[in-house]
């Protein structure tokens, strides 16, 4: 690794940053016990121009591979380079999946004390339902697959609506506690995740159920 980023530095025409120091650690610090390991790369630089001093670590998430589809990763252009990045259709499988880990069903499985409820990830749901909608079926089922793709390697369960509501009080009071963009609101969230749900037990994507390994297998 500390190798392939250093070309790639030395790849600049002209050459100004200098990797002067990469350390990688373990997060977390031990080996995950169903093998979700992910790593914390932090880069030092030093501007050989002495344009700008003391410049901050660059610290990268790495986090642990998942199984994708052909629909999971596109190719952008940034700044005349070429890189993949995840789909719109992947980024909503995964924010469903984020909301219904951060519910206590899925907590208690994973013997996790509570946290919050993830509720902008059903404004961000909602936003794309907006550029997307419901209309475009092709687009919601590709969707539906990325998230039970998503859940599959993290034993999220769906049942369907029963799961998505579950302290459904909670998540309003959360969603309405002034934080969370008001152009959107908790009324629309709602009929949104509604239908969405719906569409996908429509098509037969939901329900279904990961049963957790036993610890140190997967």
């Amino acid at each position: 690794m500390v190798l392939a980023i250093r070309r790639r530095f030395d790849e600049q025409d002209p050459v100004r940053f200098e990797l002067t120091r990469l350390r990688v650690t373990s997060h977390p610090p031990q080996s995950h016990p169903l093998g979700w390991d992910a790593f914390v790369a932090k880069l030092s630089v030093e501007d050989r121009t002495q344009a700008v001093r003391g410049l901050p670590a660059i610290a990268l998430d790495l986090a642990a591979p998942e199984e994708l589809r052909e629909t999971s990763v596109g190719r952008i252009k940034i700044g005349g380079h070429e890189v993949h990045a995840y789909t719109l259709e992947r980024i909503a499988g995964e924010k469903l999946r984020a909301f219904l880990s951060s519910l206590p069903t899925y907590l208690a499985k994973k013997e996790r004390s509570a946290g919050a409820v993830r509720a902008k990830d059903l404004y961000d749901i909602s936003r794309i339902r907006q550029a997307r909608g419901l209309q475009n079926e092709e687009f919601w089922h590709s969707v539906g697959l990325e998230f039970k793709l998503a859940c599959k390697s993290r034993y999220v369960d769906c049942d369907g609506l029963s799961s998505f509501h579950e302290q459904w009080d909670v998540t309003r009071r959360t969603y309405s506690a002034g934080i969370i963009p008001s152009d959107i609101s908790f009324d629309e969230v709602e009929k949104t995740i509604d239908e969405i749900v719906e569409f996908f037990a429509r098509v037969g994507i939901i329900p279904f159920q990961f049963p957790m390994p036993r610890q140190g297998k997967t």
